[in-house]
């Protein structure tokens, strides 16, 4: 959500014109595709924006969420990658969509800081049971 604001998505009066298209890498698996669709599903239902999901190395492509957003009366539409870091895959949904917005990646947000810090405890806590 952060990240989409800060590309000048979802200010006030627009947020309900606004389409947003979650992107990840995509899988041959469709529990790990899954997750992706859940983490759009949780954008949508804290945010009121309408969202897809789409992949860059699998279907549904960023072209096709954007028709889809469209579709859904989008007026606005914003890709947010679903990536700690640019790179390759960032750049084929940039060359393949130039027409909307991009947020930038996750990267160093404090939220994912606080993610890395809680599985880092729960590890070290995890380790002190098994050797008890």
């Amino acid at each position: 959500r952060d990240r989409v604001r800060a590309a000048g998505g979802g200010h006030a009066s627009a947020d309900r014109h606004l389409g947003v298209a979650v992107a990840a890498v995509g899988s041959s698996s469709a529990a790990a595709n899954a997750r992706t669709a859940e983490v759009a599903t949780r954008l949508a239902a804290r945010t009121g924006w309408r969202t897809e999901i789409c992949f860059a190395t699998t279907e549904p492509s960023v072209t096709e969420a954007i028709s889809r957003l469209r579709a859904r009366g989008a007026d606005q539409v914003l890709v947010a990658p679903w990536f700690l870091a640019p790179g390759l895959l960032t750049d084929r949904l940039a060359h393949a969509a130039p027409q909307a917005i991009h947020a930038e990646v996750l990267g160093a947000h404090p939220a994912l800081t606080q993610v890395v810090l809680d599985r880092y405890h729960a590890a070290i806590e995890q380790t002190r049971a098994l050797s008890a």
